[in-house]
């Protein structure tokens, strides 16, 4: 307890940890601001813009490709999904959720429409024996995008929710936010707060350090655990802060909202805040990780820049296996960043469709094994004389 008490002392009263944190406070409670200088597609502007592609086509392709039972069949789909297009970009500039309450009789639900969207355009793919199939099927989403807008809709229905028309919205942001921290951002704030943690006890000659009964191996645990919790803390206050700060300023959205995540087989919808609390938690473990690394590294090198550039340069490990073919999905180093293997795009990168969420869980907890066999053995072999730490002699 007193060796814990006396590292609590150390950290709170260093400078520049407390800058570090109080920096990335200040970044997380205003990111909501930050995003809300971004340039994005609203969900409107891509209605319009279907629609517009969908009028060129009656434009572009000849009209004696519309002759024929087959050919009257592709322009009256064409037709329907102009007039469709048209009711969802009306829905979504009244801004009043799936339909507007004054014409209700006469626009259709935005949900029933686009799921007859998604089956017209899944029809046109079956028409290969239409003139202009390539120059028609070249405007469209690919099968598996069209299945999973399906999935999207039939969720929305089910969990009777309102389509998002404002990607600004607070619960957009809070998501958004969360992918932000647990990617480079969580190795950066990590590194910088660990780079350090046994450095200090040479280049201050804290002598206590060296005349407490413990052994280096507790203290490493110690100090990694005492720097997540100021890590979490920090971050938790600030994303609440933010998430406070879009409910103001903006649309609430939903935490029900649906999210697509990668479950092995495929793309499936969770909940906003189920996405968010995956990404929290993996975020925590990795943290952990990352935490017990730096540390280990700053008794070992005690040079705080090459730390620091190390442990960053870990998060960068995983792009090495876009040059080199992987060997198996349990390789550990597919694991290092969170949200492409939560959303999947590390399964597609890699060609390894058994890059999955779970995985990464029971990967990390073999990254921490490894750290603990690794270290351990550091300790023990490098005696503790090499710290250059000499007790103070009373003059």
């Amino acid at each position: 307890m007193g060796s814990a008490k006396w590292h609590w002392q150390k950290l709170l009263r260093d400078w520049k940890t407390r800058i570090i944190l109080v920096a990335f406070f200040l970044f997380f409670s205003s990111f909501s601001l930050f995003y809300r200088q971004q340039k994005l597609d609203l969900p409107l502007d891509q209605v319009r813009e279907q629609y517009r592609i969908t009028q060129q086509l009656f434009h572009i392709i000849p009209e004696t490709h519309f002759e024929g039972e087959l050919g009257e069949e592709v322009y009256d789909l064409l037709a329907q999904q102009q007039r469709l297009y048209g009711m969802q970009r009306y829905i979504l500039s009244e801004k009043e959720g799936n339909t507007v309450e004054a014409m209700v009789s006469v626009v259709d639900n935005y949900l029933d429409n686009g799921r007859i969207i998604a089956e017209n355009q899944l029809l046109l793919w079956e028409m290969t024996d239409f003139s202009s199939y390539t120059l028609l099927t070249s405007v469209l989403p690919d099968h598996e995008t069209l299945q999973q807008d399906l999935a999207f809709y039939q969720y929305l229905n089910d969990h009777q929710l309102n389509i998002e028309w404002n990607p600004y919205s607070a619960s957009q942001v809070f998501y958004q936010q969360v992918e932000l921290i647990v990617g480079v951002v969580l190795f950066l704030f990590a590194s910088l707060l660990a780079a350090d943690r046994f450095t200090q006890d040479q280049k201050k000659n804290w002598s206590v350090t060296q005349g407490i009964p413990i052994s280096w191996k507790k203290q490493w645990h110690q100090r990694s655990m005492q720097l997540w919790l100021l890590m979490w803390s920090v971050t938790v206050l600030g994303m609440g802060i933010s998430y406070a700060i879009s409910l103001w300023r903006e649309t609430a959205g939903s935490l029900w909202y649906p999210v697509a995540v990668y479950n092995g087989a495929g793309i499936e919808y969770v909940a906003t805040w189920q996405y968010i609390l995956l990404l929290v938690g993996l975020g925590m473990l990795l943290s952990y990780v990352i935490l017990l690394l730096a540390t280990g590294l700053s008794w070992i090198i005690r040079n705080i820049y090459l730390t620091i550039g190390l442990v960053v340069g870990v998060y960068f490990i995983p792009s090495i296996w876009q040059l080199v073919e992987p060997f198996s999905s349990w390789q550990p180093s597919l694991y290092l960043q969170i949200v492409p293997v939560v959303r999947g795009t590390s399964a597609e990168q890699f060609g390894l469709a058994s890059i999955t969420s779970w995985k990464m869980m029971l990967l990390l907890i073999v990254y921490l094994l490894i750290l603990e066999g690794i270290f351990t053995a550091v300790f023990n072999f490098i005696p503790t004389k090499t710290m250059g730490l000499k007790r103070r002699r009373a003059s």
